[in-house]
């Protein structure tokens, strides 16, 4: 029987497709890639499965954790997060898809994800893969990485107000300065540009509001860095840019 979060996904794939939900051209093209990976994947000879309970796991992790700045409602009173559609596309294609081979090797190591302001991609999205990736992950080393300090200080102090709200994580994970701590893991926060990446072993990287970087230093640090572990990821999440020159508009081409 499929999860209420792939029926989601497959709602939201037909509506993105029937024009029920208005899209670009690189939606469209995402979930066409994805139907036709579905497809593909019950040929015997297509390396990757879909596995939905792996991505179930973590959305429901993202949606157990409770956010401060939620208004309590009667569906809602715990202000607990809640995904859309198109979120839950993101956690399905990243988490789900694994090897046949090998179910616990990820197919996918890399994402770009481009959404408008104001949308939740940094509470909904990179929160929720971060602290998932710092609790699941041995002697993780995750790294959220803003263009500022001022934003880097930011992501790490909303991110210390999720755990507070969420008494489990609270009394077992221990804040510092710019980093968060749990066992042998660390989830730590910089801006582009004030600490040398060289040496890292990254098992994931978050790269947030890429169109503003001059270079894609800090993406090739964590794409290698990384290879020594099995399922590392590097993420950017950005809104629009207008400068071509940069990096984070090939991601388009």
């Amino acid at each position: 029987m499929a999860s209420k979060h792939y029926e989601d996904v497959l709602n939201y794939c037909s509506d993105i497709l029937s024009g029920k939900i208005i899209s670009g051209q690189y939606t469209k093209l995402a979930v066409m890639r994805f139907q036709d990976d579905l497809k593909k994947s019950q040929s015997p000879d297509y390396p990757y499965k879909l596995d939905i309970s792996k991505a179930d796991a973590v959305i429901d992790f993202a949606e157990s954790l409770i956010i401060p700045d939620i208004t309590p409602t009667e569906e809602n009173p715990k202000r607990q997060l809640r995904l859309l559609p198109w979120m839950k596309f993101v956690y399905l294609n990243l988490f789900g898809w694994v090897y046949k081979n090998d179910a616990e090797k990820r197919r996918f190591n890399d994402a770009y994800v481009e959404v408008a302001r104001k949308n939740s991609k940094t509470t909904s999205l990179l929160f929720g893969i971060i602290l998932w990736d710092f609790l699941t992950t041995n002697a993780a080393e995750s790294y959220m990485v803003s263009k500022s300090d001022e934003q880097s200080k930011k992501s790490f102090k909303e991110l210390q107000n999720i755990i507070k709200e969420n008494k489990e994580l609270a009394d077992s994970l221990s804040a510092g300065s710019q980093a968060i701590t749990f066992q042998s893991s660390r989830i730590a926060f910089f801006c582009d540009g004030s600490v040398g990446v060289d040496g890292y072993k990254p098992s994931l990287g978050v790269i947030d509001e890429y169109h503003e970087y001059d270079s894609d230093r800090i993406v090739t640090a964590f794409r290698y860095g990384g290879r020594a572990r099995k399922n590392r990821m590097t993420i950017k999440i950005t809104s629009a840019g207008l400068d071509i020159s940069k990096p984070c508009y090939a991601e388009n081409l």
